[in-house]
């Protein structure tokens, strides 16, 4: 049944925010520690993370689709393009522990994009201050030729 296939989608969904969260965590080490090269990696594993979630996105979506088809609520398909909240509509159609089910998987991917949503933002600010540090250090060092970094009168 399409319940089940949407209950795998969103346990699959919750597993890839939390590979993305330890992707994201893992990336500010790299930050923190100046590791270019794990950077790099870390990015890259980053998008294949992205990329794993918008394809289960984009089957949640068809999902939902066929779920609101069986159950004769056509009208209601154009609240799933909105990102609608489609759950509690649901709800009358759906066995209460089911219901339940998806309604922790959702509060579960929810909490962990906030997770993954506040440490990109420490990241960002990690390297806008590491970018500063930089300008300001080259902004010394370039107007330090203007002049003599020793008193050659000795």
């Amino acid at each position: 049944m399409n319940i089940e296939k949407l209950l795998r989608i969103y346990s699959d969904q919750s597993a890839n925010m939390e590979e993305l969260l330890d992707v994201a965590l893992e990336k500010q080490r790299a930050i923190i520690n100046n590791q270019r090269e794990n950077l790099e990696k870390f990015t890259i594993k980053e998008e294949t993370c992205l990329s794993k979630i918008n394809r289960k996105e984009f089957e949640r979506t068809n999902c939902l689709e066929s779920i609101f088809k069986e159950a004769g609520m056509e009208s209601e398909l154009a609240n799933i393009k909105d990102g609608g909240d489609v759950l509690n509509q649901l709800k009358l159609h759906t066995p209460n522990d089911s219901y339940t089910t998806l309604l922790d998987a959702r509060t579960a991917i929810r909490e962990c994009t906030k997770k993954v949503s506040e440490v990109n933002k420490q990241n960002l600010f990690l390297i806008e201050q590491a970018n500063s540090i930089v300008k300001q250090t080259l902004s010394i060092l370039l107007s330090s030729q203007k002049k003599p970094l020793l008193d050659r009168r000795v």
